[in-house]
């Protein structure tokens, strides 16, 4: 993907928006507001994100579940390196929340959910290589010329740019998101998963924006 910051509905509300904004183009990324929950994260080539569909026909699937079941489907992929995930928030992180994953105390991964029709949506970002000192330097810019100080409804993560990092980083060898794909797909097969490829076509993009447009 290339290089963007994906905004959430509220950090629309900053009070000085269009400073904020102005400090993302100076970096050389494009804003967008995204439909899922969450705050502000960063997107470019170094960053894997995918989501996962659980139906809610046959079998129930409560939002605490669904995150659970995305956060145990990265620690299966990671126990090959010889990590261990850690679950919980991490506060001066962009976009924290509960189910933040961090290694040793440096988050590389974040959550998001939403319904989609009759299904639940749980996605992830998740930094696999690149310089995660710049796009969190990028997020913390954006609060602090889009708020200035001021008092908001709403708390803003004070972003602290020290306490995430990359994959690669981590785990002291130089990962592709193209490698951490090909271990998503190796561990859902062995998770009994049947995969199948699917090409998307500009017919199906186009009802999914419609769709969205209507939420």
């Amino acid at each position: 993907m290339k290089e963007t910051v994906i905004l959430g509905k509220m950090d629309k509300l900053v009070p000085h928006l269009e400073a904020g904004l102005e400090t993302i183009a100076k970096a050389g990324y494009k804003p967008v507001v995204r439909n899922l929950g969450g705050l502000a994260v960063v997107a470019d080539q170094g960053i894997l994100n995918f989501t996962l569909l659980f139906p809610q026909d046959s079998v129930k699937f409560e939002i605490k579940e669904v995150y659970q079941l995305m956060a145990d489907l990265v620690s299966k992929i990671l126990i090959n390196y010889g990590c261990k995930v850690e679950v919980g928030e991490v506060p001066q992180s962009y976009c924290p929340g509960n189910f933040d994953l961090s290694i040793s105390g440096k988050k590389f991964a974040g959550l998001a959910q939403r319904r989609i029709g009759r299904a639940l949506a749980i996605s992830i970002y998740l930094s696999v290589s690149g310089d995660q000192a710049k796009r969190g330097q990028i997020v913390q810019q954006f609060y602090q010329e889009g708020i200035r100080r001021e008092e908001t409804n709403f708390q803003y993560p004070d972003v602290d740019p020290t306490c995430m990092a990359t994959l690669s980083e981590l785990l002291g060898k130089e990962l592709s998101v193209n490698q951490v794909v090909q271990d998503l797909k190796e561990t859902l097969s062995q998770l009994g998963a049947r995969l199948k490829n699917y090409e998307v076509t500009s017919l199906d993009q186009e009802r999914y924006y419609e769709y969205l447009d209507k939420k």
